[in-house]
């Protein structure tokens, strides 16, 4: 594997290279804290991989994660419990998600038919963190689920991902909650760019998600709520 020589650190991405604003680092930085899974989606290019990383080094805890890229990031980590695969091994061994069930989270760099199974059960049981390199801009859980195998029970495995961000030339321009409609899981935005570096905040995270991340963190949960409240009253 290729070492990278530094780290990433999430708030590097607001305050030098503008990524997104001081409101939106306090939300991801709660959401990271209560241990939300979370999918980065945007085109190759758009920047998804670097945020997937300083998610990644923005957690306080140390589970046992598997973390399944083209590189290597164990060594910038010698105290985490960290397991790495890369990618190309991944793709030729014949393995399941019980197969990591030693691992409470899973980092995947890169999301593919060969590894979304692995994603969404991580999800589903501790958390999961992915980036997924789209074609589109609005449509990342469409193009996750053209990842799955044909049926409806794989599909409603989705609804495992609590929050998408969606970003665009190295900008984060939507922070969106997965949510169930009509049969269906859709995206439903509580932050959104509008252009130079401000964002329009919305009050609209359901209850059931609140619950859930007060149950891993309740003061972080708290925070989160609070700052969706003073953030949507001020912008």
């Amino acid at each position: 594997m290729k070492q990278i020589q530094q780290r990433q650190f999430l708030h590097n991405m607001y305050f030098y290279n503008r990524m997104f604003n001081f409101e939106v680092y306090t939300l991801l930085q709660s959401m990271i804290n209560c241990n939300s899974s979370i999918l980065v989606h945007g085109r190759k290019g758009s920047g998804g991989d670097e945020l997937l990383k300083t998610l990644f080094d923005a957690k306080s805890n140390s589970e046992s994660t598997l973390y399944l890229g083209p590189d290597s990031i164990k060594s910038l980590y010698p105290r985490r419990k960290i397991m790495e695969i890369s990618s190309s091994n991944f793709e030729a061994m014949n393995v399941s998600p019980l197969d990591f069930i030693g691992s409470t989270a899973a980092v995947i760099n890169g999301l593919t038919a060969s590894n979304i199974n692995l994603f969404l059960y991580m999800c589903s049981t501790g958390y999961g963190l992915a980036s997924l390199e789209g074609e589109t801009l609005n449509f990342a859980l469409d193009e996750a689920a053209e990842l799955l195998e044909n049926g409806s029970r794989s599909k409603e495995s989705i609804g495992a991902i609590d929050y998408v961000l969606t970003v665009e030339a190295h900008k984060l321009v939507s922070i969106s909650e997965v949510i169930s409609m009509d049969g269906k899981h859709i995206l439903q935005p509580f932050a959104e760019f509008v252009g130079g570096n401000e964002y329009s905040f919305y009050p609209c995270v359901t209850a059931s998600k609140i619950a859930k991340m007060r149950l891993e963190n309740f003061e972080e949960a708290e925070r989160f709520v609070q700052s969706i409240q003073t953030y949507s009253s001020n912008s």
